[in-house]
């Protein structure tokens, strides 16, 4: 007796399984498809505001460090708050101004004009780098003055030297980010929406 409950019990399970499943693609083909042309569109409408994209490496003692980690993530989409731009530009917590997304530790998102590189180590919890000696080159091998009180440029790339240990300026320009780089990293919508 309880072998033929069992079984149906289970064969009631799979029917509607199956029912669940027909009733969600019955959904998906009816539901509007959204082309990409539209998608790109209604992400340049959302962001009005400050946001762009930046690429960097950072290099200590010669080492390249690595960003791309959950710990170092901006979780929430730019998206969300980017209907109050002035509340990104009035507030003082890095986190708000400069982050990475999607677990792309070479490209910072800027959301304010005025800030700087600096800021970036506070967002990334990497403030003791301040104390070191720093410099850094742009995507031309250009040297950057003062680089940490800088600001990131739009589809830019900087690697920044901390420490005493240095690399030559050819091994330093392997690790810039490219503008290609830093386009696919926009392609995520669901997080940037650029």
């Amino acid at each position: 007796m309880k072998k033929l409950l069992f079984c149906c019990f289970l064969g009631s399970l799979s029917i509607l399984s199956g029912c669940a499943v027909n009733s969600i693609q019955n959904q998906q083909q009816t539901s509007p498809q959204v082309e990409p042309q539209q998608t790109e569109q209604y992400a340049e409408e959302e962001h009005e505001g400050t946001h762009y994209h930046t690429g960097f490496t950072f290099i200590v003692n010669g080492e390249v460090q690595e960003y791309s980690g959950i710990e170092f993530m901006q979780l929430s989409p730019c998206s969300i708050d980017h209907d109050d731009e002035q509340a990104h530009e009035e507030s003082t917590d890095p986190k708000d101004r400069i982050h990475l997304h999607n677990q792309i530790g070479n490209v910072v998102h800027v959301h304010v004009d005025d800030v700087t590189w600096k800021e970036l180590l506070t967002s990334l919890g990497v403030t003791e780098l301040v104390d070191l000696p720093v410099t850094a080159i742009d995507n031309e091998g250009n040297l950057i003055e003062d680089p940490l009180n800088q600001k990131p440029k739009e589809y830019g790339s900087a690697v920044f030297q901390f420490g005493e240990q240095t690399l030559p300026k050819e091994e330093l320009m392997k690790h810039q980010v490219s503008k290609e780089e830093i386009l696919d990293s926009e392609a995520k919508v669901e997080n940037c929406g650029k």
